[in-house]
């Protein structure tokens, strides 16, 4: 038969711990670092980083050109089924274009 109910060993609470330094004090590898070599680092940029960024860069102006210009060509292909020109108001547009799709839905064979 076992012990289900056996008790584990466990460390102490984390506030009955001896605190290591004193609450105002910071330790030492805490200190700023020297601020010379800060602002040497600071002016100095990683140039493979820069061309990854570029690189990056053209590819989401490339992504975004050819989302508009899909854009773009879904508009043309709906005006040319359901019609439209453009010229009109937004809203009415839009209503007269929801009618023609719903026209064309309502008289589509599904069963072909």
């Amino acid at each position: 038969m076992s012990r289900h109910n056996r008790r584990r060993t466990r460390g102490g609470h984390k506030a009955s711990a001896p605190c290591q330094h004193d609450a105002f004090e910071l330790p030492p590898s805490a200190d700023p670092p020297d601020p010379k070599l800060a602002t040497a680092r600071q002016g100095r940029r990683n140039p493979l980083s820069a061309k990854h960024w570029h690189s990056r860069y053209l590819a989401w102006q490339a992504r975004e050109k050819k989302q508009r210009e899909e854009s773009e060509r879904l508009k043309e292909e709906r005006k040319r089924i359901f019609g439209g020109d453009g010229n009109n108001g937004e809203k009415e547009e839009e209503e007269r274009l929801c009618l023609r799709m719903m026209d064309y839905f309502v008289r589509l064979d599904y069963l072909e």
